[in-house]
């Protein structure tokens, strides 16, 4: 269990991610996306968002594909909603685990 701090941070990880994919991406490979929770590391580097994503599995790997190209737009706007004293900044760092209609993307 993490800080409260920290769950905060996810929470608003995970807001920030899902209306940004409601919103504002419009890469056509990223539909009938959830993001259903997100970790963040107990420093705040690094944020862990667990998707879940409808479909066969071609459609699954490419709409994970657009979410991983998306991973810097998706930085920006957290960095956009962070309003901390001093600029917390996202390790770029990313890659994919997909199966079973979940995938992982690291922020």
């Amino acid at each position: 269990m993490g800080s409260r701090r920290v769950l905060r941070a996810a929470e608003a990880v995970r807001e920030v991610i899902g209306m940004t994919i409601l919103r504002d991406l419009q890469d056509p490979r990223v539909s009938d996306v959830t993001v259903t929770y997100v970790e963040v590391s107990g420093d705040m580097q690094l944020a862990k968002v667990h998707v879940s994503v409808m479909g066969n599995d071609a459609k699954q790997q490419l709409c994970l594909k657009g979410l991983q190209n998306a991973a810097g737009f998706f930085q920006k706007k957290i960095a956009d909603m962070l309003v901390a004293g001093e600029n917390e900044k996202l390790k770029p760092r990313t890659g994919i685990f997909g199966g079973g209609g979940f995938g992982e993307l690291f922020l």
